[in-house]
């Protein structure tokens, strides 16, 4: 099904100029020079990601990352993975120069070959951030061979504005001096991330000598969410869309005038506080072949939270399976497993339990708990508020309350939170939704033709075994290999980043070879 009518994109294109000056009257505060939408400009495709691969790109804070051993080990590992393949450019943060050396050596010490030592670059920029699938740029290919690459909005205003209404500061002052400064300080973080495309354009452009334009379509889109062909076709969810602000056609002509598509199939992505990202349920992995994600497994243990969200999940994939059935004739579906959901442990239930009844009573107290939060453990002030919670308490019950002892905890959790504490743990939903799904993936091809699937791999956690992990990746890799005969595949332990909602694809972005020289370094 043809969501653009079959039309001459040309012919239905819109006047973007008048678009995104009135875009920038109404969100004054939100574009500059560095992030401003453009015009289209004249395009031949965009790239699919199974194309050969010029520079595998990485976000990478690096003092923080040295500072947590798995994930330093994670990326350690995908390095030299990669490198033994094609080019891998690790952009990092000006604040992080010194640390260039300290991790150079570390890889040094791995004992990467001579020639794949030389394929790796490291490239400066404003700010690091691991996600570089969302934020960096998409690419597509120039009528004269060079790249152009899309930078779409990576931050939504309301997703700004949400965050610091949400951030722990002190709502109780009566000077907000410091949390202005400190939403500012986030505005900044994110705007950094924002430029990320302008220098990687200019590292092509300078290390790997390929001309290559910048276009910033007026689009909040994260890479995560991203699909295509290389042939017109593009695939991005309903959430997409939802960030948008709901205008369907809009984004439509979007894509039609800055992508060139000329179909547009929308799908349904992840329930739960996640990514709601594509790539975590699906894979294109040639034009007319998908690997999809089965929902988790149903452990016995599961509470209600995630056997719901694990029913979800399953009654997502059929309706994104029907929905290709419905509107395309030519697609083959291959399925992986997909582990079962991560729940935390009792006593990370039982902490957040007892801190949200704590801050509730702080403020019939009519202190701020906000305050008692951001003290050190042993601060005279913090040790004040906790006595004079304690003695409301005991005085409300006419008893000792002990927040450490189960009785108590479901007396104050009956009446405070209306519910008993087991059902409290039966239906807790954690901070976040955990998923670990086999198709977000990489594929890297050179420009000899080898290639390489690098696909996530997962320790067995508490209460699961070893041998069924074992097992569950053997299923996996048959069905990769079913889809790439010809396609290497190296696994990588990628826990480190799936307890941040992402995994390898999340954290990677490839360059496509390209064919014109940068003409601008001749000039």
């Amino acid at each position: 099904m043809s969501l653009l009518g079959g039309q001459d994109p040309q012919a239905q294109s819109k006047n973007w100029i008048d678009y995104n000056q009135e875009l920038r009257q109404y969100l004054p505060n939100f574009f500059n020079p560095q992030n401003s939408p453009t015009e289209p400009v004249p395009l031949t495709r965009a790239y699919a990601e199974w194309e050969p691969t010029q520079c595998l790109l990485l976000g990478i804070p690096l003092k923080a990352t040295m500072w947590k051993p798995a994930v330093f080990s994670y990326y350690l590992n995908l390095i030299e993975i990669a490198s033994q393949y094609v080019d891998v450019a690790i952009l990092f943060g000006n604040q992080d120069t010194r640390e260039q050396d300290r991790f150079i050596k570390r890889l040094q010490e791995r004992g990467l070959s001579e020639s794949s030592f030389e394929r790796i670059h490291f490239v400066e920029m404003q700010t690091g951030d691991h996600w570089i699938r969302d934020y960096g740029p998409l690419f597509g290919k120039s009528p004269q061979g060079g790249l152009v690459a899309f930078d779409n909005s990576y931050r939504s205003l309301m997703d700004e504005q949400e965050s610091w209404t949400l951030a722990p500061t002190d709502i109780l002052s009566a000077d907000l001096v410091n949390d202005i400064a400190g939403f500012e300080a986030y505005k900044r973080h994110n705007r950094q991330v924002e430029v990320a495309p302008n220098y990687i354009a200019k590292f092509i452009r300078q290390d790997l000598q390929i001309d290559c334009e910048v276009v910033r379509p007026p689009l909040f889109l994260q890479g995560g969410d991203y699909i295509t062909d290389g042939n017109g076709r593009f695939f991005i969810s309903e959430d997409t869309i939802l960030s948008n602000g709901g205008n369907l056609r809009n984004v439509q002509a979007i894509f039609r005038d800055y992508y060139g598509a000329r179909e547009i199939l929308i799908m349904n992505s992840l329930p739960g506080i996640t990514a709601k990202h594509l790539d975590m349920l699906v894979k294109l992995v040639d034009p007319r072949t998908f690997i999809f994600s089965e929902a988790p497994e149903q452990k016995p243990g599961y509470n209600k939270f995630n056997r719901r969200i694990a029913q979800e999940i399953a009654l997502i994939q059929a309706g994104n399976r029907s929905y290709l059935d419905r509107n395309t004739s030519d697609f083959k579906v291959l399925t992986v497993p997909m582990l079962p959901l991560l729940e935390e442990d009792l006593e990370i239930v039982l902490a957040r339990t007892r801190a949200q009844i704590f801050a509730m009573v702080c403020e019939e107290v009519g202190v701020s708990y906000l305050k008692y939060f951001q003290l050190p453990p042993q601060d005279e002030g913090k040790l004040k508020i906790a006595k004079k919670v304690g003695e409301y308490l005991d005085e409300q019950f006419q008893r000792t309350i002990e927040f450490n002892r189960h009785t108590d905890l479901d007396l104050l959790a009956r009446t405070y939170l209306n519910a008993d504490l087991q059902t409290l743990i039966d239906t807790d939903s954690g901070s976040k939704t955990i998923y670990r799904s086999y198709v977000n993936s990489l594929y890297l091809k050179n420009a000899s033709g080898r290639s390489v699937w690098i696909l996530p791999s997962h320790a067995a956690r508490k209460g699961e075994d070893e041998k069924t992990m074992i097992e569950t990746e053997k299923i996996v890799e048959s069905v990769y290999r079913e889809a790439s005969p010809d396609t290497e595949i190296h696994w990588l332990n990628s826990d480190a980043m799936v307890d941040t909602l992402g995994a390898i694809h999340c954290s990677t972005l490839t360059i496509p070879v390209a064919s014109l020289p940068n003409k601008a370094l001749s000039n």
